[in-house]
Formats: structure tokens, C-alpha cells, sequence
């Protein structure tokens, strides 16, 4: 195992030189430039040292997963193939499920009215045994409930239903920004695209070129 601590301890001085640093003239810039060449050459010399313990073991994970990613992949095509056929046929069968669940329901709302309809000219006989009978007929009325119809298929395996939001008219959505009744983060701007359109000479409007300045070691 590595001893990572001389590493570490000369990673730390130059870290506190670095915050020391008051750049006032050209001996201290001078200085300055030394030292960042310095920090660049330790840095490629711990980063080479880290190389060499990961590589090996990456390389064997990289190894490793290409010799499982062929049968890996076609077990997920062969999920995704079934799960897009399941989903059909459960499609079709809910869409007749509820169909049938409508009908039964209004057969159950009828019949609830013909029993209703049934007890009220009950009501209105002088005869007690009537009279009973349309109390009956009232009870079984308030009794009467639909029968679930059967779901079929696997209790581990169901149709999940994921809600979300897509933009379906980018012009609205566009125009919805520019008159500020939606806000600028809602987009995203393809930098890539923007850089290429620059390149060959087409910029979009709206766009201009920035600079943006950094210091560069050279090796």
C-alpha cells in the first residue's frame, strides 16, 4: 500500500505557499510563474502515481463489464420487447374492463330505480304485507353494489402510469419567455449547437462572442 502522507505533506506546502503569495513586482511574479510550473509538475507526478494503482484495475473492470454487456443486453431487449406487448394486451383488456364496469354500473342504477319505483306504489297500499314488501325493496336497493370485474395477469406485474410534462408547442413556450409570463431558466441552451452555427460563419441573433482569460503551463 501506497504511503500517501509524504505525498500529501508536499501537496499541503505548496497549497500554504500558493496563499502567501503577494504578486507586487516582477521577482515575486517571476517567482510566482516557478512555483505553478513546480505545482504542474507535482501534480502530473501524483497523478501518474494514481494511474498506476487504478489503471489495472480499471482496465479489468472495463474488461469484465464488455464481456457481460452482450447477455446483459439482450435480456433487457427481451424485457423491453415483452413489457411493450404486455402493456398492449393490458391496455386492450383495462379499456374492456371499464366498458364492462360502465355497463354493469348502469344496470345497477336501473335496477335500483326500478326497485325504487316498485316500493313507492308498495307504499301506497292499505295492505301490510305491501307495505313490508316495499321496505324490502328498498333495503335490497341500498344494497345493491357492482361487482369488480377480475384483473388479469400477475400480481408482480402491473401497468405503472409516471406523469410528467412535455412541451408541446415550443413557439408558445418561446413566446410564452420573451413576454416574461414564463421564466428564462425554464430553458436550456444547447451551447454545442451555438458554438457550431458560430463557427461556420451563421451566428444566431442574440449571440456574441465573450473571452474569457486563463493562465496556461506549458510543460
Amino acid at each position: 500500500m501506497i504511503d500517501i502522507t509524504p505525498i500529501e505533506k508536499d501537496a499541503l506546502t505548496f497549497k500554504a505557499r500558493s496563499e502567501a503569495y503577494e504578486i507586487t513586482d516582477d521577482l515575486t511574479f517571476d517567482a510566482a510563474n516557478e512555483d505553478l510550473k513546480a505545482i504542474k509538475a507535482k501534480y502530473k507526478e501524483i497523478e501518474a502515481k494514481r494511474v498506476a494503482i487504478t489503471k489495472p484495475q480499471n482496465d479489468a473492470i472495463k474488461q469484465v463489464n464488455a464481456l457481460f454487456k452482450p447477455p446483459l443486453q439482450y435480456l433487457k431487449d427481451a424485457e423491453e420487447l415483452l413489457k411493450s406487448r404486455i402493456l398492449v394486451y393490458q391496455t386492450q383488456k383495462e379499456r374492456e374492463r371499464a366498458i364492462a364496469q360502465a355497463e354493469a354500473a348502469k344496470k345497477v342504477e336501473e335496477e335500483k330505480a326500478r326497485l325504487a319505483a316498485e316500493a313507492e306504489k308498495l307504499k301506497a297500499s292499505a295492505s301490510l304485507e305491501d307495505r313490508v314488501q316495499a321496505m324490502i325493496m328498498e333495503s335490497q336497493a341500498k344494497t345493491l353494489a357492482v361487482a369488480e370485474a377480475p384483473k388479469i395477469g400477475d400480481d408482480k406485474i402491473s401497468i405503472k402510469t409516471r406523469k410528467d410534462v412535455a412541451v408541446t408547442d415550443l413557439k408558445a413556450f418561446l413566446k410564452a419567455i420573451i413576454d416574461g409570463h414564463t421564466p428564462v431558466n425554464a430553458i436550456t441552451v444547447n451551447m454545442a449547437v451555438v458554438r457550431a452555427a458560430w463557427k461556420t460563419g451563421h451566428p444566431f441573433i442574440g449571440c456574441s462572442e465573450i473571452e474569457e482569460k486563463s493562465v496556461a503551463v506549458r510543460s
